[in-house]
């Protein structure tokens, strides 16, 4: 048996499959009712092909026959694991389930598992945190909301090996420690191109590109309201955030909120006030190779119009209880719901982590 990355033609095959493993596996613990209305047979095609292409998918053959596949997002939300139902038992979803983890940077998984499902993801350390009941075509069914927590003890390995060679050469004199401290930076970033599978290049670009004592970077976002509805820019992937982004180094923290939403949303802004200042580890469950701090500014806005740019392709207001899918590694409900209180707050305080 192997594991290859999904292809679009393999999507009547996955949906076969889908179909045939909840009619013949999942219906020792559903009644005949509720697997009709989970595999109805009749799935949009297109829309499940684009599913896949959006996330990393895999597929299992075995004698040149697919006897599973898999598919997890970007926010480590493990969408679907289905095994052929002549294959059970064999190894075949701990494989996939194993590959699909690893791939996922980030500090938590989540499932929502069927309970026949269950006992597999609790073996793999998966906790519940929500029995619910869900409607498929009229029909409730019984899942459960499941979580993992990953540890990645070689990220923070790398990290501070990066942290000590970089602060290292800013420092040092000496060109022979200079050339020890340059291949430390590089055993770091060789520690994240395997466990990534990046390639050695490109995350030596992006992990150790900088130079100086290394500091988290800065990243801020705007909150603007309009009749209690929070304005939201979406991306080219058709998710949505808070306009914002990076801080310029030649940039404040007042004059990039401006820059960032006059170039992503077309509005002129005045900043208001600081919201807050996080640490994306401690919100966020997508793991990046550095820190973080993101900075939320209240804004009013006195002007401009959206017009379509290289980064967003629309902009709108929304109210807290009609909010679009978001970009949740830029922009997470709690955080929109954070900064609707403090929207509401006559005396707010500048919250910080």
């Amino acid at each position: 048996m192997y594991i290859r990355p999904y292809q679009t033609s393999d999507k009547e095959i996955l949906a076969d499959l889908f179909y045939t493993t909840i009619h013949s596996i999942n219906i020792k613990n559903y009644t005949k009712e509720q697997v009709d209305a989970w595999a109805t047979g009749h799935l949009d095609l297109e829309k499940w092909n684009q599913s896949f292409l959006d996330h990393y998918s895999l597929v299992a053959i075995e004698d040149d026959c697919v006897v599973g596949f898999g598919d997890i997002d970007e926010t480590g939300y493990l969408e679907r694991l289905f095994v052929h139902k002549d294959y059970q038992g064999q190894g075949i979803a701990t494989a996939l389930c194993d590959q699909l983890e690893k791939a996922a940077s980030v500090n938590e998984i989540r499932v929502e598992a069927s309970i026949t499902a269950r006992p597999f993801f609790e073996k793999r350390g998966y906790q519940v945190t929500q029995e619910q009941q869900v409607k498929k075509h009229g029909v409730w069914l019984t899942n459960y909301k499941m979580k993992k927590e990953i540890i990645y003890p070689w990220l923070d390995w790398a990290k501070e090996l990066q942290f000590i060679a970089q602060c290292a050469l800013a420092y040092t004199k000496d060109p022979y420690d200079k050339e020890r401290f340059e291949r430390i930076r590089d055993i770091s970033a060789e520690m994240m191109s395997y466990q990534t599978n990046m390639p050695f290049d490109k995350v030596k670009n992006l992990f150790c590109n900088e130079v100086g004592y290394q500091t988290p970077k800065l990243d801020c976002r705007a909150a603007i309201f309009k009749e209690n509805q929070i304005l939201l820019v979406q991306e080219r992937n058709e998710k949505w955030a808070l306009p914002g982004g990076w801080v310029d180094a030649d940039q404040t923290i007042y004059s990039n909120v401006i820059k960032e939403v006059q170039e992503e949303a077309g509005l002129i802004v005045e900043p208001k006030r600081i919201i807050a200042l996080q640490d994306h580890r401690l919100r966020h469950h997508i793991i990046y190779p550095y820190n973080i701090c993101k900075v939320f500014v209240e804004c009013e806005a006195t002007g401009g119009e959206f017009v379509k740019n290289i980064e967003t392709i629309d902009c709108q207001y929304f109210s807290i209880d009609e909010l679009p899918p978001l970009a949740t590694q830029k922009t997470t409900l709690e955080q929109i719901s954070l900064c609707f209180v403090a929207h509401h707050s006559k005396s707010w305080e500048a919250q910080f982590d």
